[in-house]
């Protein structure tokens, strides 16, 4: 599997909660470990996302400004 060549992501989290799709970039591969840059995202799965980091987060402001950062670079990229 090439690094350079975008993969779709469907994560499930549990049989309850709504899938995260999105299309990414791998940006990190050791062993059984990935590290992916999202590329596209829709807004439901951001916001599921969103809210699955901040439970599992201390940090809930950050979350929020990356997570905002994010969704501004994808409409950037959609308008251009």
């Amino acid at each position: 599997m090439s690094s350079e060549a975008p993969i779709k992501l469907h994560i499930i989290f549990d049989e309850l909660s709504p899938p995260v799709d999105m299309i990414a970039k791998i940006v990190y591969h050791k062993d059984h470990d990935y590290g992916v840059e999202c590329k596209e995202i829709d807004i439901d799965s951001m916001l599921h996302l969103r809210t699955i980091l901040t439970l599992h987060n201390n940090d809930s402001e950050t979350i929020h400004q990356e997570s905002q950062a994010l969704w501004e670079k994808n409409a950037e990229d959609i308008d251009s």
